[in-house]
């Protein structure tokens, strides 16, 4: 027994259907990521600062929980 290839495809519709349902349910690739700023920045009348990294040790947490 050998694994599916790209020929195998029209063969194999209930697979495909699948992997197509399941593309479109969960993305591949996350597109909600993190955005910071690295320089202050103005965009036509706004102000828009530079947002710092916090170091130190991640085990201290946060800091309060709301």
């Amino acid at each position: 027994m050998c694994a599916p290839s790209l020929e195998d495809q029209e063969r194999l519709p209930y697979t495909n259907a699948t992997l197509q349902e399941m593309q479109s349910v969960f993305s591949v690739l996350p597109l909600e990521l993190p955005r910071a700023l690295t320089c202050d920045a103005h965009l036509r009348s706004h102000f828009l600062p530079k947002v710092p990294t916090k170091t130190g040790d991640p085990a201290q947490g946060l800091g309060k929980a709301y």
